[in-house]
């Protein structure tokens, strides 16, 4: 049995997770499901992939992290830097 998860509460683990890998990771997505958390998305370093398991964790400690972001360190997902 699936127990149901408030999206007022998946949003706010995105949020928080967004702000402290400064938002590292693209299409961010969380599914909690019984005891379990499914994250996915892009993160520009494994860095920040391991950072955002780090702080869904804290959030929420009595759950198993299913880590399937994958690392997309390409040019193009890094603001900020000239292409030269």
């Amino acid at each position: 049995m699936t127990a149901a998860v408030e999206p007022s509460l998946v949003e706010g683990l995105e949020r928080r997770i967004q702000r402290r890998t400064g938002w590292r990771v693209r299409n961010l997505t969380i599914e909690i499901r019984d005891d379990r958390a499914f994250m996915s998305g892009k993160a520009s370093s494994t860095v920040s992939r391991q950072l955002a398991e780090h702080v869904l964790g804290d959030s929420c400690p009595d759950i198993l992290i299913e880590n399937e972001i994958e690392i997309d360190n390409t040019d193009e997902f890094l603001p900020g830097i000239p292409l030269n």
